[in-house]
């Protein structure tokens, strides 16, 4: 007949193994083997057994080998095993970690862990053998697995929020910038602490889980919290690309047709702004969504939606493939735009240079600013982009500390390198207002003719 209960049976005296496998224990209670001194050897494997309360094991100082293997457990009390001085072999084969105290095995000098989920592995020295078969790309630290990444974390998330909350400010309060202009500015900039907010929530669960994160991993995974970072990385990453492409073809239209555009109307802009944020909206809810439904957890720890080290979401993989595109595609385009506002600019001074030489600087000015933000465009989107297709194509090639300062540096670099373009272009704009307001009191036909050929790049130089 199975046995449903064991704690409180007496033992004879001497006593070196309890054999109790294969029957129908529910829970160890407390001080359940606290008269069993004897004892070297406790089989418990093929019960039932879903909670081991505090002390359930406690002062068996003989205990060699304890068997917990194959059984539905839910909870271990933390002080579940005390004084097991003897205590070298822990098994727990086809036991999922799930609630259980991360210092639970610190005071025993455990020598194996028989375990097949590799999580257990966490939760012994690293002097100790763990038996489960450890993920490559898994680690014991938590979710950012080394100091310098948190450092990073943390440092790139300030410098992001501050550069892009200056930004937000100078353009949102300044009445003598064009009011289109800095609606796009600032939408960008917001786009930046977006995430920003993402890496914050990473440092916060970070600090908040330490090794639980890694011992709990799946909860972790399939918690809203982490589906909310990898949304949050989705809308920037479209945003990111959208609002670069809008405000490099809105710089264009405005050069070659400053007095047709519709793009200098606020309301325009902001249509479309509102557009392109309710579409990203949208994207990134239905691919979270996909994943959700068809395998409920995001593809790694941090949330990134774009690394998958295990192959185990297909969705990922097609994520992944149409962002690089894009962004290959995007980054071409904005390239091709400012190339064709360059050549626009300067043929326009070329023309106006016929009657004044005072167009040098200007030139010098637009092509610098476009040169940089070119290039932090090309650093960011193709080198993000041959990541994610490196991590497709060559599986387990990569070190995964090296995709996580990707993650960390490279992906947000436009919201590092934008708001400080902004910022020098807006006090640039500034100085030059301050130095032209007294010539134009005194300017003649012939200057209000320059003047209006320059409108053609004021936009741009200003951008």
């Amino acid at each position: 007949m199975p046995i449903k209960q064991v704690c409180g049976t007496t033992l004879p005296d001497g006593a070196l193994t309890l054999d109790l496998s294969d029957n129908f224990l529910h829970q160890i209670d407390k001080s359940c083997f606290h008269s069993s001194g004897s004892l070297r050897y406790i089989l418990l494997s093929g019960n039932r057994i879903a909670t081991v309360r505090s002390k359930s094991f406690v002062n068996l100082k003989k205990l060699q080998w304890l068997n917990l293997s194959d059984n539905p457990i839910i909870l271990i009390w933390s002080g579940a095993l005390v004084n097991l001085n003897s205590l070298a072999l822990i098994s727990v084969r086809e036991v999922t970690v799930q609630n259980i105290d991360t210092n639970i095995f610190r005071a025993i000098r455990l020598l194996v862990m028989d375990a097949t989920d590799h999580h257990w592995c966490c939760l012994v020295s690293t002097k100790a053998s763990c038996t489960a078969a450890k993920p490559w790309h898994f680690t014991c630290v938590g979710i950012l697995a080394t100091e310098g990444l948190k450092w990073g974390f943390s440092i790139v998330a300030v410098l992001i929020t501050l550069l892009n909350g200056a930004s937000i400010s100078l353009h949102a309060s300044d009445k003598n910038t064009k009011n289109f202009y800095s609606v796009i500015v600032c939408s960008i900039s917001l786009n930046g602490v977006l995430y920003a907010a993402y890496q914050f929530a990473d440092l916060a669960a970070d600090n908040l889980n330490q090794t639980s994160v890694a011992i709990c991993e799946r909860h972790w995974r399939r918690g809203l919290p982490c589906f909310i970072c990898g949304g949050i990385v989705l809308v920037f990453v479209l945003l990111d690309q959208s609002l670069q492409f809008f405000l490099s073809f809105s710089r264009l239209r405005v050069v070659l047709k400053p007095f047709k555009t519709k793009l200098k109307d606020t309301s325009v802009v902001l249509r479309i702004l509102l557009s392109l944020v309710g579409l990203s909206l949208l994207l990134s809810s239905s691919l979270l969504l996909s994943v959700k439904l068809s395998v409920g957890l995001m593809p790694n720890t941090v949330c990134f939606p774009f690394i998958d080290p295990e192959s185990s979401v297909s969705v990922t993989s097609i994520v992944t493939w149409c962002t690089s595109i894009t962004q290959v595609l995007t980054g071409s385009a904005i390239l091709l735009n400012h190339s064709l506002i360059i050549a626009a600019i300067l043929n326009s001074q070329m023309q106006v240079g016929q009657f004044t030489q005072n167009n040098t600087n200007t030139g010098k000015v637009l092509v610098v600013h476009l040169l940089v933000v070119s290039s932090s465009l090309i650093l960011c989107w193709f080198s993000v982009s041959t990541m994610y297709l490196t991590t497709l194509l060559i599986p387990r090639s990569y070190s995964m500390t090296l995709v996580w300062w990707v993650i960390a540096i490279f992906v947000p670099l436009n919201s590092l390198t934008s708001p400080i373009v902004f910022l020098v272009a807006h006090f640039r704009s500034l100085k030059k207002d301050e130095r032209q307001s007294s010539d134009l009191a005194h300017s003649s036909l012939f200057t209000s003719y320059i003047q209006l050929r320059r409108t053609q790049s004021r936009f741009a130089v200003e951008a």
